[in-house]
């Protein structure tokens, strides 16, 4: 390519403008430095025909047959340079031009799947986030509202949580308050969600109510008593567990968990019940060589546990036990709900994973 050859290509790309002064200029430069620009043209050039050169490999696996005549049409439509995305746009905002082309498959077809496929699992993780914070909130646990901000905001922090093993799922995240900047609910979406959660636990044991003589005594505990939602539920399957053992008779049992369900006994008793009854059980179903070799595991056990009350767990943390309390309230859920950021690293310094241990026992009641 000669100097003015050059020179004109320069200017041919350097778009509008004093075409004059630009080559008075490029006349004043060194044969080394026009080709320098001429190479950057060249190099420039071969990169959009790279670039488009994939761009057509792309569509043609997304089903445009493989023919001139179709890429006439499209550069007819879009110019010589064009991306996937422009091209799809056109196919569908404009039915006749999409129809004027050849095909070997459905367009994009693939890629609809793959991208209904996100849809689809955007929509799960959407729906699991309602139910977690609808469960926190009406428990007492953690007040988050169900919205859309709410749910950018804990998935933009997710994964950095249980990144960081502070947490192992969405609802430990929330629950713990390692999820930053989530808005409450209003007072009144509290009430509501509250009623309606009471309403359905009331349904649940509907038919448990109809003969007792505490059958409305039940009935207005769960709707209007003092007990959060989340104590009622327990009760509901602590009672439920204890008068299903009681007798063969089903009416019989029912009035067993009426009487027991308006008991002042708290829920921490009928659970030290419920294990009880449990063990009752399987210790009935051993034979007597089953019953020997259990007996001795319980001393042996028994035997470990007071060996082990001054140890510390393999990773060096403090062992926390059924019994073990912070500032005087047991280690749960709803109380670690309540406890600020701080502490919650505080009681992860000291018990480490058996924290998340813990949270992951009682999640499974959510």
């Amino acid at each position: 390519m000669t100097r003015p050859e050059k020179i004109a290509l320069i200017l041919t790309t350097s778009g509008q403008g004093d075409q004059s002064a630009r080559r008075t200029y490029l006349d004043g430069l060194t044969d080394l430095q026009i080709d320098g620009m001429v190479n950057q043209i060249q190099l420039r050039a071969a990169e959009v025909s790279t670039a488009q050169a994939r761009t057509d490999l792309e569509i043609v696996r997304a089903g445009l047959r493989n023919i001139d005549s179709n890429f006439s049409k499209i550069k007819t439509k879009l110019g010589d340079f064009f991306s996937v995305q422009s091209f799809r746009a056109a196919i569908e905002m404009d039915p006749a031009f999409k129809n004027s082309l050849l095909w070997d498959a459905e367009p994009f077809a693939a890629a609809k799947k793959e991208e209904q496929a996100d849809v689809q699992q955007e929509q799960q993780r959407r729906r699991q986030f309602s139910a977690t914070v609808k469960a926190l909130t009406s428990q007492g646990i953690r007040n988050v509202a169900d919205n859309d901000s709410n749910y950018r905001v804990a998935m933009d922090q997710l994964d950095d949580v249980l990144v960081s093993g502070s947490a192992t799922n969405l609802g430990e995240a929330i629950a713990l308050g390692l999820i930053e900047g989530l808005a409450p609910n209003d007072a009144e979406t509290v009430a509501d969600l509250d009623q309606a959660n009471r309403t359905a636990l009331l349904q649940s044991v509907a038919a448990r109510l109809t003969h007792s003589q505490f059958g409305s005594t039940v009935r207005k505990q769960i709707l209007t008593g003092p007990m959060s939602y989340g104590e009622l539920r327990e009760r509901v399957t602590l009672c439920s567990e204890l008068a299903n053992s009681h007798s063969p008779d089903q009416l019989t049992n029912n009035n067993h968990f009426c009487s027991l369900f308006v008991s002042v006994q708290p829920n921490q008793v009928y659970a030290a019940q419920v294990e009880q009854t449990r063990e009752r059980k399987r210790l009935r179903s051993l034979s007597p060589s089953e019953l020997k070799a259990e007996t001795n595991r319980v001393r042996t056990f028994e035997s470990a546990v007071h060996r082990a009350e001054e140890q510390l767990t393999p990773e060096g943390f403090k062992v926390l036990r059924p019994e073990t309390t912070y500032k005087g309230q047991p280690i749960n859920v709803k109380t670690l709900g309540k406890l600020p950021s701080e502490e919650i690293k505080t009681l992860l310094r000291l018990y480490g994973p058996q924290i998340n241990q813990r949270i992951q026992e009682e999640a499974k009641r959510f």
